[in-house]
């Protein structure tokens, strides 16, 4: 990929995400009516519950293709395909299996809890093989996918509201079509598929799974605040933050597709030239630790102060914000910058959750949503402190950051190819995975 994908495939991919979200936005209310409170009650805990396993499927699946595969062609870009479908393969397999300890657990709604596991598993599948797609130059794989599944779930509203169709009926509609959408994504992709080496396999795996580790590490501290404020604050307090933090996860989701459909460029890009990122990844750190997470904290004391509570959370949200943006821009940066950061930003990621849980257990009881809000800006705070410095060209946890030499003809790299050596700057060439 030698330049950013046009504004036209940007806008037809956004289009055809939206549409689906949009369908899943609105079933809930629409379901609501028309089965009732006692029917829709035990589907949207089963659906809720379940919910996770769709970024453990699609998220690390679909950042590692955005990451990896575009930087190889031929023979090598064919291997790593195939290990990244026997990797999400097998993370499919352990997902569903998770499905099922809920049915175990509640054998009285068993049926609905595995066709719920079955339906989110299903669509993190699809959001995972539309991904190989864009990368392989095909995107329009991805709004074809997604638009039939929003096309599908327009579908099982209307039999809810005018034939009656129960919930029972209603996934099992869910999970076929997007069963049969991957099903004919896999088959796209078949006459690609060359047998991969293990040490490819090792690497696929690594850098997925660290790479779902984000995922879930960013996600982690909204979950952790609410469940503190669930334990010292009333009900209307952790009210007002969820609304909050749903409203700010409308611009995480979309900063975060946005990164994937741009994922390829960049990671080839600073393959060629990994010196234009210092200057913007600088200027985002010193953004971040100078002027966002200071006045973050001002900000969020004086709209507790000055507004009503369901106004302040959502005001403290707005404040928190765009630290949670800039360090989700600088993580961007180092996952496509060497597979050695993954660690790194790993590590990160789990000191930040830390921080702000702490924060979370000391600040919530004094300040209530306040104290929550802090909480995520500390954790940001935390992470960003801890992130490998790209504006130097220097050593940072035994990662060397300079640019690498450019080898001579016939000579080979005695670099291990896996990434799992802490010493390894780049990504491993095409020579390692023939």
């Amino acid at each position: 990929m030698t330049g950013p994908p046009p504004v036209r495939v940007v806008v037809t991919l956004l289009a055809g995400r939206a549409a689906f979200r949009g369908a899943i936005v609105l079933s809930a209310p629409l379901l609501l009516a028309a089965w009732g409170p006692e029917t829709f009650g035990p589907y949207a805990l089963a659906m809720g519950s379940t919910l996770v396993l769709n970024p453990l499927v699609g998220s690390g699946t679909e950042k590692s293709a955005g990451t990896v595969i575009p930087r190889y062609r031929g023979p090598a870009a064919d291997r790593l395909l195939t290990a990244h479908l026997l990797t999400a393969g097998t993370i499919t397999g352990g997902c569903l299996l998770l499905a099922t300890v809920f049915a175990v657990v509640d054998p009285r709604m068993a049926g609905l809890w595995l066709l719920a596991g079955a339906t989110n598993v299903a669509f993190g599948v699809v959001q995972a093989l539309v991904a190989y797609w864009r990368v392989l130059g095909t995107p329009i794989a991805d709004p074809a996918s997604f638009g039939v599944l929003a096309v599908v779930t327009a579908g099982g509203i209307a039999l809810a509201a005018f034939a009656g169709a129960g919930p029972t009926v209603y996934l099992a509609l869910q999970a076929g079509s997007a069963g049969a959408v991957s099903a004919a994504l896999v088959l796209g992709l078949r006459r690609r598929l060359r047998r991969p080496r293990g040490r490819t396999v090792r690497l696929v795996t690594r850098t997925t799974l660290l790479m779902g580790a984000n995922t879930l590490l960013a996600t982690a501290p909204f979950s952790v605040v609410i469940a503190v404020l669930g334990g010292q604050s009333d009900p209307a307090t952790v009210s007002n933050v969820y609304v909050a933090v749903t409203a700010y996860s409308i611009v995480g989701n979309v900063l975060d597709y946005l990164q994937r459909v741009y994922q390829p460029w960049l990671t080839t890009a600073l393959r060629s030239d990994p010196d234009r990122i210092r200057g913007p990844f600088r200027r985002t750190v010193r953004l971040g630790r100078n002027l966002l997470a200071p006045a973050g904290v001002l900000a969020v004391f004086a709209t507790g102060w000055a507004f009503d509570p369901s106004i302040a959370s959502l005001a403290g949200m707005a404040a928190v914000a765009p630290m949670l943006i800039a360090v989700a821009l600088v993580i961007w940066a180092l996952e496509n910058t060497a597979t050695a950061m993954l660690g790194a930003t790993t590590r990160a990621g789990t000191v930040g959750l830390a921080s702000t849980a702490v924060t979370a257990i000391v600040l919530v009881r004094p300040f209530g949503a306040t104290g929550a809000l802090l909480a995520l800006l500390v954790g940001a705070a935390v992470q960003l402190a801890l992130l490998p410095d790209l504006s130097t060209r220097r050593k940072f946890l035994g990662l060397d950051l300079r640019q690498p030499k450019v080898q001579a003809p016939g000579q080979h790299s005695k670099v291990p190819p896996t990434g799992g050596d802490a010493r390894v700057s780049r990504h491993p060439e095409p020579s390692d995975i023939r």
